[in-house]
Order: C-alpha cells, then structure tokens, then sequence
C-alpha cells in the first residue's frame, strides 16, 4: 500500500509551501493511483464502491477552502462507508491528518477492530507540516490500549 504513504508524502510536501484545497488533494490522489478507481473523503459523491478508500482531515494551516473533514467527521465518514454502504468491497483504507483525536478513535475503537478482523487493512498517518509523514500503527495502538 506504497501508494497511500506517496499521498500522505506529497500533502506533506505540498503544504509545506502552500495551503491546500480539496482539488489539490484530488490531484494528489489522481497522480499517486493513475490506473485505480479509489473512494476519497472528502471528495466528490458517489455510490460506487472501490476496493481502497482514503479518509483526510486537514484542520490547520495545512487546509485552504470549505469541505475539509474534521477528524471526527472523517471516523463517521469512515464508519458508514465500511460498515453501511460499501460493506465488503473496500478492503484497504488509509487515514491521513494532521490532527489525531485520542477521544475521538477511543469512540471508534469497536467499530475499527471489527474492521481489522474482517480483513480491512488500514494504514494511518499523521502530517506533520513539510515533514515525511508519521505512520501510526492502528493496530499497535489498539492492542496497547486493552
């Protein structure tokens, strides 16, 4: 899943010189996946189903325009894409932000185990301003704070 840490990388890098609107991440995303159809939140609406989603929230200096996520609203996001309407076709998602909510994965935390062992792989980074992104092992994470 190289592809979802290249997003992460090239927000990382592209903020670092200027804010971003939700059509520089598009093109972001369109570059790193040429040949793949891919669901993106924040994006454009659709009720197709892809086998990889990506879930952003930029709260910071990092977003520039409307209809950025925050982080909760990326877990609702997240939540009613895998577990609602796309149910069983997407198999890999990555979360990328630049603010990670403790209070707010603890609330998910259920939901996002019963992922994992559905077979949902999930990869999460966390953007530190021009800096290469941080990879946060979800799985870690949780195991750790059982």
């Amino acid at each position: 899943m190289e592809n979802f840490y290249k997003v992460a990388e090239e927000i990382s890098k592209r903020s670092a010189e200027k804010s971003l609107t939700l059509g520089d991440i598009e093109e972001i995303i369109s570059a790193c996946f040429p040949e793949e159809e891919i669901n993106c939140y924040p994006g454009n609406p659709t009720d197709k189903c892809c086998p990889k989603a990506i879930f952003i929230s930029l709260n910071g200096k990092i977003a520039k325009g409307k209809g950025h996520l925050k982080f909760a609203d990326l877990f609702d996001n997240l939540i009613r894409h895998l577990q609602g309407h796309c149910h069983g076709t997407t198999k890999q998602i990555a979360i990328i932000t630049d603010t990670w909510e403790a209070t707010v994965y603890e609330h998910w935390e259920g939901n996002i185990n019963t992922m994992r062992k559905e077979g949902i792989s999930i990869e999460s980074y966390l953007l530190l301003h021009g800096r290469p992104p941080l990879r946060i092992d979800i799985k870690e994470l949780w195991s750790e704070m059982k």
